[in-house]
């Protein structure tokens, strides 16, 4: 089969490439696209062809690349794991000439503003840390920090950390594109979560994250952690989330309470780990998203998870030749 992978520079392409590479799908044609030149990133080296791609705006000139890209070699399968471009790809998914598997676009948007998800999950009675709005409201912080951080974002990047005594006026801090929470001070875990085409979830994996660099996780742990996984299966009870999705949650240290980070309806940029760890997360999906193949239970596959592993990322270094710094 004619696999299109796009955004080469993101980690979760990488792992895609990896994933299909030792299962049963091997052989598979990858055609990967960058809005970088081939060999500004190891994944453009590892595809079959490569091609660069456009800016996402204006958006409709961006989907007719991805519709004359899927027709000039005959693509059966995309992965878009940016949120920008799944946004806007969830709006044209019936034009475009290939398999893309996403949640609606109304779902997708909820889950990329950070204030509208928590609003959501919120009213599902799941804890999110406490919001900040005035100045009274700082007076209320037992730990005696804030965070704020982008409605709008990613591997949690630009988060800001904030010690109450040192803040006068919320209002310094308050802006539409941003919001303020309570600083919970606890252990962060991502949750892997699989879902079938109805959006029942096959496989929930929570993985403890042990070390970060750039908002990704490097090092992690494998862990079956029950409250999580009812957490996770809730939202997916809430929100249909067909294919792959991650979920960020934080445990506080003091009280073991579970607060809710984030939903995102993508791959992660660690779901390897899962993968490695449990099953081959891209074979399967080809199998039932592709090909039709029915799905076995949440028992069968949380089964075949390896718990308590720990997993480690390491990398290697390339050497393109041909590179051009266009």
């Amino acid at each position: 089969m004619n696999i299109l992978l796009t955004n080469l520079s993101f980690h979760a392409t990488t792992d895609i490439i990896k994933e299909i590479r030792r299962g049963k799908y091997s052989k598979s044609i990858l055609v990967g696209t960058s809005i970088y030149p081939y060999g500004y990133t190891s994944a453009s080296l590892f595809v079959d062809e490569f091609i660069r791609q456009p800016s996402y705006y204006p958006e409709k000139d961006y989907v007719e690349f991805i519709i004359k890209t899927c027709r000039k070699y005959n693509i059966d399968l995309i992965f878009a794991i940016d949120e920008d471009e799944i946004k806007i790809l969830s709006r044209y998914v019936n034009s475009i000439p290939a398999k893309l598997i996403l949640p609606r676009f109304e779902i997708i948007n909820m889950f990329c503003d950070k204030k509208c998800a928590n609003d959501n999950i919120s009213s599902l009675n799941i804890d999110i840390p406490k919001y900040i709005l005035t100045n009274a409201d700082l007076q209320n912080i037992a730990n005696g920090k804030i965070i704020t951080r982008k409605r709008v974002s990613c591997a949690s990047l630009g988060i800001k950390i904030y010690d109450t005594s040192n803040v006068q006026d919320i209002s310094s801090l308050s802006n539409a594109n941003n919001i303020i929470q309570e600083y919970i001070n606890g252990t962060e875990y991502c949750v892997d979560v699989f879902c079938d085409n109805s959006g029942t979830p096959k496989l929930i994996v929570p993985r403890k994250r042990i070390a970060i660099r750039g908002g990704t996780t490097h090092k992690c742990l494998i862990e079956k952690n029950e409250p999580l996984i009812s957490l996770c299966k809730k939202i997916c009870e809430a929100f249909v989330l067909p294919g792959l999705s991650n979920m960020q949650f934080i445990v506080e240290n003091n009280s073991n309470k579970v607060f809710f980070l984030e939903v995102n309806p993508r791959i992660g940029a660690t779901t390897i780990a899962t993968s490695i760890s449990s099953v081959n997360l891209i074979e399967l999906f080809i199998d039932h998203f592709c090909f039709g193949e029915n799905l076995k239970d949440l028992t069968f596959y949380m089964d075949k998870v390896k718990w308590g592993s720990f997993i480690s990322r390491y990398y290697c270094e390339t050497i393109c030749e041909s590179y051009e710094n266009e």
